[in-house]
């Protein structure tokens, strides 16, 4: 990339005059970025302003979900070629970031992944898994406000009025954690043995008695007396 050459240059021992040449090169590099992230927000402000627009129902897009899916493409696309251009790449990804969690973008951006997770639990909730299926909802719930985040949310907090569901999703969320501090014990323990037992004894404190990890970790803290 012209970027990186510009770089080089700028900042090497070369003559003056083309480290200023450099210099002025990366800034209308930056100065362009800008011009085309202005625009890309210009149709983004513009569509939210005729989404909300109630007093003009006929100025209202046709289809405001696939607008903002093509431009949050946009703005990938200038995310990849202005990624590396310092500063203005770490301000455009957080700006980027910023207009995603928009209430009229978040309720797009996230229904995907809202409406995978409310299928889980929708299907987990048939089989009676239910302290999964409550867990599923309560991730999907962190995506509002998106639709099936929505429908989520309802089906939690009808869950969590009862008790037992409550408490079972939390031992279950406990012996997740378990289960994976387990794995990560097993792949450092041969670098940090000591960090490995600490790891296990933390499981032991934090599972049931019964259960398959506790016994496991047990097994293996024992190797080390």
């Amino acid at each position: 990339m012209a970027y990186r050459l510009y770089v080089g240059v700028a900042f090497s021992r070369q003559p003056g005059e083309n480290r200023k040449v450099a210099k002025e090169r990366l800034e209308t590099i930056r100065e362009k970025g800008k011009e085309k992230c202005a625009e890309i927000d210009a149709r983004l402000d513009d569509l939210v302003r005729r989404m909300n627009n109630v007093s003009e129902p006929a100025e209202a897009p046709a289809a405001p979900a696939e607008i903002i899916i093509d431009i949050f493409k946009d703005y990938q696309e200038l995310l990849k070629q202005y990624r590396q251009v310092s500063p203005f790449g770490s301000w455009l990804s957080n700006h980027v970031a910023k207009q995603r969690v928009r209430p009229e973008c978040a309720a797009v951006m996230n229904e995907p992944q809202a409406a995978e997770l409310l299928k889980i639990g929708q299907t987990q909730e048939r089989k009676n898994q239910l302290c999964c299926a409550y867990r599923s909802y309560e991730k999907a719930m962190k995506l509002l406000p998106a639709p099936s985040a929505q429908t989520a949310q309802n089906k939690f907090l009808k869950m969590k009025e009862n008790p037992r569901i409550v408490e079972s999703a939390k031992t279950c969320a406990e012996l997740e954690w378990c289960h994976k501090t387990y794995a990560r014990a097993e792949k450092i323990e041969d670098k940090n043995p000591q960090r490995a037992q600490e790891l296990l004894s933390q499981i032991i404190d934090r599972s049931p008695a019964d259960s398959t990890v506790h016994r496991a970790a047990a097994d293996r803290l024992e190797k080390y007396k």
